[in-house]
């Protein structure tokens, strides 16, 4: 791909590749949340299976510089996000049973999954616009400076989402390795977890 102003893919598509790369990050998170309660085996291989296509996608977006099939694309990413808000928060292992309130990495997954709807559907319409005859061309500092902030607004959401996730609480921090560590993560904020007992998630099974 050029680097070129007038050949740099927009800041839509940029949303909408980073947003389905950032979902499909929170999403494996949330995955591997599941895998530690009685009966989360199926929602981790569906989430794990979410993951994998919104990574593709993600992957196919920001290579071709267009989104493939946007419409239903668009539409399939907005209806994951509010099915996943309305549906899996209360009904995922882990829960503790009934409705509860959403967790920061459920936010993170829906905004991220909104914000790849919107960046697909940006990006289908500036592809369907003819571009005016007399238009100036963008420069390469304004192509770029679109995509840092397309770049930036996605890890503002990814970081937070996947440090909420069970995997994200229970990783080992950053110079953690190899100092005589039993297994047990070395941050003092992340307690061992009890035989028996995975934990108090944040949200549900993460």
């Amino acid at each position: 791909m050029s680097t070129s102003g007038a050949a740099l893919p927009s800041a839509a598509v940029a949303l909408a590749g980073l947003g389905g790369l950032g979902a499909a990050t929170v999403a494996t998170g949330l995955a591997a949340g599941t895998l530690v309660h009685e009966g989360g085996a199926p929602w981790a291989a569906g989430l794990a299976a979410s993951a994998a296509g919104l990574a593709v996608a993600g992957v196919t977006t920001l290579v071709r510089a267009r989104p493939l099939a946007p419409r239903g694309t668009s539409a399939a990413l907005a209806v994951s996000a509010g099915t996943w808000w309305l549906v899996g928060t209360p009904t995922v292992p882990g829960a503790g049973g009934g409705a509860v309130a959403p967790s920061a990495a459920d936010a993170a997954l829906v905004a991220l999954l909104l914000l790849g709807a919107l960046g697909t559907a940006l990006a289908h319409r500036q592809g369907r616009r003819p571009a005016p005859l007399h238009a100036a061309p963008r420069g390469p500092a304004a192509g770029l400076a679109a995509w840092a902030t397309a770049a930036a607004l996605v890890a503002g959401l990814t970081t937070p989402g996947l440090a909420a996730t069970w995997a994200g609480q229970h990783a080992v921090p950053h110079g953690g390795h190899g100092a005589g560590d039993t297994g047990t993560p070395s941050s003092p904020g992340l307690p061992s977890l009890p035989d028996g007992d995975p934990g108090t998630p944040s949200g549900h099974g993460h």
